[in-house]
């Protein structure tokens, strides 16, 4: 036990680098992990089902406590990421209509679970944070594939239907299964729910290593672009921080949801944003989303390891 809570601990606190330190072996040895090629979707299905049997029904009362600061945290949400991400595709447009394709999709995908865990960390409303990633996750086949192809349908491919139920396969069922087994086996998944973030980080882990190696010939073929690549998707995933966190505060949110708004709209689901685009798009596509996932989690825990470092927070802090 205090073994695999050591291994938890050790994983969650250094995932950025675990993440990068993946992406790099399956970049060079790309041949050693063909074997989890159809891993990904699978994988990402599992965290998610993880995630249901997380979730209470006290996270949906709270959709009844806080209906403003939920939808207009959702608003800031996407009205930031979309407009980020519909800049930036549009300016890599001329360079790749794939990778334009990737950057946008990192944008129009719902929050991260990782966004709970660090508004835990930075010790903001894990509460309003779970609300909006479950409602978010729901609108998800609808808004998620809508976009893309209301945007780039006339340049590359972006099958409607098949990203619709990519996602309601992926993230609605499993979420919905979590759920279920959640209400009818409470203490059931509470002794797994203990385990539950060892089994997401691994996961996550095994998603890169299957994506980098099945997009690695494309970024040996679109190297030459990788640099102005990665000072876009940095920019894509700093100004979404700064900027969700700035309007909530300008709109007067209490300290603890302008924290959950944070990394709601800072941390996107960029690992099923990577297995949308190489399944349903091209695996080049995936790139961005991957390198987005690793950019968005070392900044999210920078700055919940800045929160923790300020010390305690009182409610009324404004």
């Amino acid at each position: 036990m205090n073994g695999l809570l050591w291994l938890q601990l050790t994983i969650r606190r250094f995932l950025p680098l675990w993440i990068v330190l993946c992406a790099v072996v399956a970049a060079v040895f790309p041949a050693a992990f063909t074997f989890l090629e159809r891993f990904p979707s699978y994988g990402l299905a599992f965290v998610i089902f993880c995630m249901g049997l997380t979730l209470q029904k006290e996270h949906f009362l709270q959709l009844l406590r806080q209906p403003k600061v939920l939808f207009w945290g959702l608003g800031i949400k996407w009205a930031v990421n979309l407009s980020i991400a519909l800049l930036f595709s549009l300016l890599f447009l001329s360079v790749s209509e794939e990778l334009a394709a990737g950057i946008l999709l990192s944008g129009v995908v719902p929050s991260g679970t990782a966004a709970n865990v660090y508004t835990f960390m930075a010790q903001g409303s894990v509460a309003l944070s779970l609300a909006m990633t479950t409602l978010d996750t729901f609108l998800s086949p609808v808004v998620t594939p809508g976009l893309v192809k209301m945007v780039f349908g006339q340049f590359v491919p972006v099958p409607f239907l098949e990203l619709f139920w990519r996602l309601v396969l992926i993230v609605l069922l499993p979420l919905a299964l979590g759920m279920y087994i959640r209400a009818k086996a409470a203490a059931v998944a509470e002794r797994v729910s203990a385990y539950v973030s060892l089994m997401s980080s691994l996961t996550l882990l095994l998603i890169v290593l299957g994506v980098i190696s099945a997009a690695q010939p494309m970024l040996v073929e679109q190297a030459r672009w990788l640099p102005l690549l990665g000072a876009v998707l940095f920019l894509q995933v700093l100004i979404p921080f700064v900027a969700g966190y700035s309007i909530a505060k300008k709109m007067g949110f209490f300290e603890e949801d302008s924290r959950a708004i944070l990394f709601q709209t800072g941390i996107c689901n960029t690992a099923l944003a990577s297995i949308l685009a190489m399944e349903s798009i091209s695996p080049l596509a995936a790139v961005p989303p991957v390198l987005n996932m690793v950019y968005n989690l070392s900044l999210g825990a920078w700055i919940a390891n800045y929160f923790i470092k300020r010390g305690a927070l009182k409610r009324n802090d404004a």
